[in-house]
């Protein structure tokens, strides 16, 4: 959200939040709410777990999704490249990789074993995204795939400002992810 707003102030846009909950019925609510304010386009945000439904066809304002794949793969949507910033070239003597999705481990793992390493028993992977005071305060800290979640926010906010100007975008937009080294592999 700091990306999204970021972006969209620098345009004189005011930000509107809304929770839906994961409650389709509380989803529709804020849905009716924004549109009789009539905004001018909307971000839907999610956790990534399974492609959703569009939130409904023949939309009255632009739609883009971040963090959130829509089931229609012409819809635009802004993703973290999870299983590209798993491929990061590791180095060697990396103990444990603190991973932020599926797709991120699975290119970790890909990575390590390319390098000769093998998952799970020469190298743990756990945990979620680039949560610097989980990384930093494991002993040793773990090195971490930084999923960018800002700049995710900030894509999906200039696709946004760029549909509103009639310039739509269509599929899937990913955003690089990147290695964050600690203590493991900055020897």
């Amino acid at each position: 959200m700091l990306g999204a707003e970021d972006a969209l102030q620098t345009g004189q846009i005011a930000v509107l939040l809304c929770d839906g909950r994961d409650d389709a019925i509380r989803e529709q609510h804020y849905v009716r709410t924004l549109l009789a304010r009539r905004v001018d386009g909307i971000i839907v945000t999610g956790r990534r777990t399974d492609p959703r439904p569009p939130l409904s066809a023949g939309f009255p304002v632009p739609i883009v999704y971040a963090m959130s794949e829509p089931a229609n793969p012409e819809d635009a949507s802004v993703l973290p490249d999870d299983e590209g910033g798993g491929r990061v070239r590791q180095a060697p003597d990396v103990d444990a990789i603190f991973c932020g999705s599926d797709q991120i481990a699975r290119g970790v793992s890909e990575a390590l074993r390319e390098l000769g390493r093998r998952v799970p028993d020469d190298v743990a992977l756990v945990g979620f995204d680039n949560w610097t005071v989980i990384a930093e305060a494991s002993r040793p800290p773990l090195t971490t795939i930084d999923m960018n979640l800002t700049e995710v926010g900030r894509t999906a906010a200039r696709l946004l400002l760029a549909a509103i100007d009639g310039h739509t975008a269509h599929g899937t937009h990913l955003v690089p992810c990147q290695l964050v080294a600690r203590e493991p592999t900055r020897a």
